[in-house]
């Protein structure tokens, strides 16, 4: 996973990469493959399920 992060408004292109390197994509092995974007988008929504679950508990 890379941990650049990504600019204010980024462009779609940016954020598909972004997410296939959540999915474990390695930039020299050409575009990132529908496997590799699902793996990455699940993760995606793993960490934002976390993030939610944590704004609710400091609201306690």
């Amino acid at each position: 996973m890379s941990a650049r992060r990504l600019a204010r408004h980024p462009t779609a292109h940016e954020a598909l990469l972004a997410v296939a390197a959540l999915g474990g994509h390695i930039k020299s092995n050409g575009p990132p493959g529908w496997l590799v974007l699902h793996r990455g988008f699940q993760d995606l929504l793993r960490y934002a399920a976390v993030l939610e679950a944590q704004e609710r508990t400091a609201k306690m």
